[in-house]
């Protein structure tokens, strides 16, 4: 049953003096900084514990290596005395011999080497899918307000279009590189790499 409002407000006020504010406030400003205290050894200690068991593990990953025989800072230092030394190599190398044609040129025809043909046209091709799927789910989504069932049937097969043409793209790739490496015109992609790098 509802209540009637009321027609009336009381307001009830304590009034402290300086005694009783005294005995609530430090009990109270004691308590919270203890609790306050408590929280940050709490959190010194997680991450000091945290950090002890990151020590410990890299140790005994290292006592590990040790114990095999290796010497990882050593294995690590060589590789990257070896690396930095065929990159120069190669920087030099390039510097010294004249370039087939300009810089774009060169990494194109890397790409399309290590990744195959029709590798340049798969971004194109990929921008023209993602756009065909934008118009495709803004026309054939039957709570969108784009919805229309016209549009939606163009939609899809512009998609289709669109995915087909990537698809034959990656096709087109796999196959290239298939008859390169059954030629012996090419390695696989991993010693096309390293012999670019290296």
């Amino acid at each position: 049953m509802p209540r009637k409002a009321p027609d009336n407000v009381n307001e009830h006020r304590l009034t402290f003096g300086t005694y009783e504010r005294q005995a609530i406030i430090a009990p109270l400003e004691k308590t919270l900084k203890s609790v306050a205290i408590t929280s940050q050894v709490a959190s010194v200690a997680v991450g000091g514990g945290a950090v002890l068991a990151g020590t410990g593990l890299v140790l005994g990953a290292y006592g590990l290596w040790r114990w095999l025989g290796t010497d990882p800072f050593q294995e690590l230092t060589d590789l990257v005395k070896d690396g930095t030394q065929k990159a120069g190599d190669l920087v030099a190398d390039a510097i010294r011999t004249d370039a087939p044609g300009p810089i774009d040129d060169m990494a194109d025809v890397f790409f399309e080497d290590v990744l195959g043909e029709g590798y340049l046209d798969l971004e194109t091709a990929g921008e023209a899918r993602k756009a065909a799927q934008a118009n495709k789910m803004r026309y054939c989504l039957s709570g969108s307000q784009y919805y229309d069932a016209a549009q939606c049937e163009i939609a899809t097969e512009e998609y289709r279009v669109a995915d087909k043409r990537v698809q034959e793209l990656y096709r087109q790739m796999r196959d290239s590189r298939a008859k390169a490496k059954q030629d012996g015109a090419s390695k696989s992609t991993l010693d096309l790499v390293k012999a670019f790098l290296w």
